[in-house]
Formats: structure tokens, sequence, C-alpha cells
């Protein structure tokens, strides 16, 4: 079995985020894993929200549609 380490150096303001999920299943019922990475620039507006999302779970759901990114924006926008 193989294993991925996920580390994250913070540089400056600590904007960086990396977020990994295994054995998550899409709405086709296949299984996958996800990875999420921010490298933060100006102000924490977006990465507080996606750290709000992260504790909530709802990266997990945003991970399994179809479209992640599309969903991200539309959550970023609409919440």
């Amino acid at each position: 079995m193989s294993y991925i380490d996920c580390t994250e150096r913070q540089i400056g303001k600590g904007q960086d985020m990396v977020i990994y999920r295994r054995n998550l299943i899409d709405k086709h019922g296949e299984q996958f894993d996800g990875l999420f990475l921010a490298d933060g620039h100006g102000t924490n507006q977006i990465i507080d929200k996606l750290r709000e999302f992260d504790k909530n779970n709802m990266i997990n759901d945003i991970m399994c549609k179809d479209d992640p990114m599309t969903e991200l924006i539309y959550r970023l926008k609409n919440m």
C-alpha cells in the first residue's frame, strides 16, 4: 500500500493550505482520493472561507461533484 504525505510550509501570512481526502465516493459510486491545494496571496478572506468549508466537511462534498472547481466558486460567491 502506498501513502501520500502532505506537508505545508507556511511562509509569511499562513495562507497556504493542503487538504487530502482518501476513499471519497462520487455520484456514480466510484471511489477516489481528492487533493486540494491553495497558495494564498493578498488577504485571508478566501483562505478563511476554505478553512471553514473544511471544518464543516463541505470540502468533501465539493470534491465529490462532477466539476469541483465550479462548485467551489459557486459556494465562495454564495455563502
